[in-house]
């Protein structure tokens, strides 16, 4: 069954069909590059004004940011700092690595402890923060 958008490709040459389809694709491509660059001076307007979205009359804009990650090797000053060593993992006990296994950190152990230390703790976590990537949310009111 087709919508009223829709009509019956059963007798289209193949031509048309490649070709229409060829074309669509290519204008999706356009649109999503086009997004993107809207999305970007969103984002670069936002943080400009120091704001995680913009103030625009009819919409809810909001800028997120994906999870960001830490550089392990720069968290290595904490093995010092935090007396229980919370969520550090010494790179031999990960099995599955065969040579030279790093070490890891869960920081959802390793932040409360850092939080009970102080801020020279929080400065190393903050120093090895690698950010995660920004996207925009845009939702219509009303």
């Amino acid at each position: 069954m087709t919508t009223e958008t829709e009509h019956d490709l059963t007798d289209t040459p193949d031509l048309w069909l490649v070709q229409s389809a060829y074309e669509y694709r290519e204008a999706g491509r356009r649109m999503f590059a086009e997004a993107d660059r809207l999305d970007y001076e969103i984002i670069r307007r936002a943080q400009a004004n120091g704001a995680t979205g913009l103030p625009v009359t009819g919409y809810d804009v909001v800028v997120k940011e994906s999870s960001a990650t830490y550089d392990p090797a720069r968290l290595t000053p904490l093995l010092e700092m935090l007396p229980n060593l919370e969520g550090w993992t010494k790179g031999h006990e990960e099995k599955h690595w065969v040579d030279e296994p790093p070490d890891t950190w869960d920081l959802r152990q390793t932040l409360p402890a850092a939080r009970r230390v102080g801020t020279r703790a929080m400065d190393v976590i903050a120093d090895a923060r690698i950010p995660g990537r920004l996207s925009v949310k845009i939702t219509a009111r009303g």
